[in-house]
């Protein structure tokens, strides 16, 4: 990161990539806090989703900003640049929406009404899993004697 923040701020200077490195260190200063909070067991990290909803929010702003550089006419940011980093920031942001979505938002299978659920049974009524039919423990230690 350091080399990153030096190639960035000797040949890139402007306001593109000091809103990208100060929103990044932000947020990551809050991350690594997090990291701190929970490594030394101080309590149940209870902002551990504001975190992620928090990277989101970076992740859109920094998009909505390359995007306006990108199509402003007078704007000294190298435009290959700007559209090599769209793309990118988009796919984090998906892959982060797409954790968020199954981390908070979808119900967990300890969450579903399994008495709904179908269940696969062989010619005799007996129970299938995976295809085969369930061993009672009568029969599995009877085996093992």
């Amino acid at each position: 990161m350091i080399i990153i923040a030096w190639i960035g701020t000797r040949y890139l200077p402007g306001g593109h990539g000091t809103f990208l490195g100060l929103i990044n260190s932000f947020v990551h200063v809050i991350m690594y806090t997090h990291y701190l909070w929970t490594s030394l067991n101080l309590g149940k990290a209870w902002w551990k989703k504001y975190i992620t909803q928090l990277q989101i929010f970076q992740f859109v702003m920094i998009f909505l900003q390359f995007l306006l550089g990108a199509f402003t006419k007078d704007c000294a940011y190298p435009n290959y640049l700007l559209l090599l980093f769209l793309p990118h920031n988009a796919f984090i942001m998906i892959l982060f929406i797409d954790f968020y979505y199954k981390s908070y938002i979808q119900k967990k299978p300890s969450q579903i009404d399994k008495s709904d659920l179908l269940t696969r049974t062989d010619q005799s009524g007996a129970e299938l899993s995976n295809g085969k039919p369930k061993i009672s423990e009568d029969l599995t230690k009877s085996k093992s004697l």
